[in-house]
C-alpha cells in the first residue's frame, strides 16, 4: 500500500470515530486494537504500550523505540423491562477514548514506557419522565438519570528481561470523575401549588488516585509463553458539588452544597498462555478474577449542609433511592477468553477472539444506575505492516445475557435487564 492510500485510510478512520456515540456500564479497560481483537486480556502477549493496560511485562519483548496511538469508541445500550411491561432504553452518549504513549528499549534487558489512557468508562444514561396526579392537579416531569465514572490514567512503566523470564511494573496515576444524577420524591407536593412532585439531584465529584500493576511473562519453550499480572485496588476520596431545588422549595435551604464520597475499585488478577501451533497460527487463552466482593458495600454521600444530609438520609418511596447512600452489593467476578491469530505471511494478520465477562451485580443491587449484566464478547481484528508503521483495526461486540430480577429480591427495580455494545478501535504504531 503506497503512502497516499495509507494517509487516506487514516483520515477516513479518524472521521469515522469522530461520529461515534457510546455508553457502556463496565469497568473493563479498553486497550489496543490487537489486544481487543484477541479477547481484551492477552496476559501473555505484548503489543506496544497496550501492555501498560494489561501486563507491563510485555514491554520486555519489544525492540527499539516506538510511539503509538489508539482511538476507540464505546457504543452501548441498556434495556430494562419492568414487571408491568414498561420498557426503558438508555441513550447512546458520545464517548471517544484514546491511548497515546511511547516505549524505548534503553538496554538489551531494560525497556521503559509511558502512556496516557482513557482507562475506564462506566456510563449509563436514561431518558426518564414520570407522570404525577393529585388532588390539586397533575404534571409530567422529566429528569436526568445517569451514572458516569470517567477514569483516565498516566502510566510510567518499565520491564526487565532475564532471558526467558520478564518482569514488568507500572505506576498508575488516575484522575477519577463521577457525574451522577437521580430524582427524589416530595410526599407533600399535593398540599401546595409551589412545590413539585419530585426533584432532580445532580452530583459531580473528582479526585486523584494511585495504583500499580505488577506482571511477569515466561517462555516455557519456543512455542509456549505464560503470563500473569496483579492490578492493585484504587481508593480515593471524591469531592465536588451537589445541586437540587428540593431543599430550597421544601426546606427553605440552599440549592447547592459541597459533597464527598469514597471510591473503590478492587484488586484484579490476570493469567494467560500463548501457544504457537505453527509459523502462521497462534492461540491464546486468558482469565481475569476481579475482587469486587472486597470493596465497600455502599457509596455514602456526605453533604456539606445538614438539611441536605437529613433530607437524603431516608429511602425515597417514589424513586427507590436513598440520596445519601447507594448500595454496592457486589460479588467477585471473572472473565475468561480465547484468541486466535493467523499470519498470512503477506504483511497482513487476521485475529478472532471470544470472552465471557461476568458482572459483579447481585440481585439486590440492580437498578437503572447499576444495570450491568453478564456478557458474551466476540471480536475481530486485522493488522497491516507498512515498513516502520503498524496499523491494527478491531471491532468487538458484546451480547448481554438477560437477567431477571424478582420483586422479593429487589422491591423497587424488579424486571428484566439486558444490554449490548460495540467497541470499534484503530491503533497506529511507528517503530524505529
Amino acid at each position: 500500500m503506497n503512502s497516499k492510500k495509507f494517509t487516506i485510510l487514516i483520515i477516513a478512520l479518524f472521521l469515522l470515530f469522530t461520529n461515534l456515540s457510546a455508553g457502556l456500564p463496565t469497568f473493563f479497560p479498553v486497550s489496543s486494537s490487537k489486544v481487543m481483537s484477541l479477547n481484551g486480556i492477552y496476559a501473555a502477549g505484548n503489543d506496544g504500550i497496550s501492555s501498560l493496560s494489561t501486563n507491563p511485562a510485555g514491554l520486555g519483548y519489544l525492540n527499539g523505540r516506538g510511539v503509538e496511538l489508539s482511538v476507540f469508541g464505546r457504543l452501548g445500550q441498556q434495556d430494562y423491562v419492568r414487571n408491568d411491561g414498561t420498557l426503558f432504553r438508555s441513550f447512546r452518549d458520545d464517548d471517544i477514548g484514546i491511548n497515546i504513549g511511547a516505549f524505548w528499549k534503553i538496554t538489551d534487558k531494560i525497556t521503559v514506557a509511558a502512556d496516557y489512557n482513557d482507562a475506564y468508562q462506566y456510563r449509563v444514561n436514561w431518558p426518564f419522565a414520570k407522570f404525577f396526579e393529585g388532588e390539586l392537579g397533575s404534571s409530567v416531569l422529566a429528569f436526568d438519570h445517569f451514572n458516569d465514572y470517567s477514569i483516565t490514567s498516566i502510566n510510567p512503566s518499565a520491564a526487565i528481561n532475564f532471558g526467558s523470564f520478564t518482569i514488568g511494573l507500572s505506576l498508575n496515576i488516575f484522575n477519577i470523575k463521577h457525574d451522577f444524577a437521580f430524582y427524589q420524591g416530595n410526599a407533600g407536593w399535593d398540599t401546595t401549588e409551589t412545590q413539585n412532585a419530585a426533584y432532580q439531584v445532580s452530583i459531580f465529584e473528582d479526585a486523584w488516585g494511585f495504583g500499580g500493576t505488577l506482571g511477569f511473562q515466561a517462555d516455557l519453550s519456543s512455542k509456549v509463553r505464560v503470563g500473569a499480572f496483579v492490578k492493585s485496588s484504587i481508593s480515593a476520596t471524591l469531592e465536588g458539588d451537589a445541586r437540587s431545588r428540593l431543599m430550597v422549595d421544601v426546606d427553605s435551604s440552599v440549592s447547592k452544597t459541597s459533597v464527598s464520597s469514597e471510591f473503590e475499585k478492587p484488586w484484579v488478577l490476570g493469567l494467560g498462555v500463548i501457544y504457537k501451533l505453527n509459523d502462521q497460527l497462534t492461540i491464546n487463552v486468558d482469565a481475569l478474577y476481579n475482587l469486587w466482593g472486597s470493596i465497600q458495600t455502599t457509596q455514602s454521600f456526605t453533604y456539606g449542609n445538614e438539611v441536605w444530609n437529613e433530607r437524603l438520609s431516608n429511602l425515597d418511596s417514589l424513586s427507590g433511592y436513598t440520596g445519601g447512600s447507594f448500595p454496592l452489593n457486589f460479588e467477585n467476578s471473572f472473565d475468561v477468553g480465547l484468541g486466535v491469530e493467523y499470519d498470512t505471511k503477506s504483511d497482513v494478520i487476521v485475529r478472532l477472539g471470544y470472552r465471557y465477562s461476568q458482572a459483579p451485580n447481585t440481585e439486590s443491587n440492580y437498578n437503572m444506575l447499576y444495570p450491568a449484566v453478564d456478557k458474551h464478547w466476540i471480536s475481530f481484528g486485522i493488522g497491516f505492516w507498512f515498513e516502520e508503521f503498524y496499523l491494527d483495526l478491531a471491532l468487538a461486540y458484546a451480547a448481554g445475557i438477560e437477567k431477571n430480577i424478582s420483586k422479593n429480591k429487589n422491591f423497587f427495580y424488579p424486571g428484566d435487564y439486558t444490554g449490548n455494545a460495540f467497541i470499534p478501535s484503530v491503533n497506529i504504531k511507528y517503530q524505529f
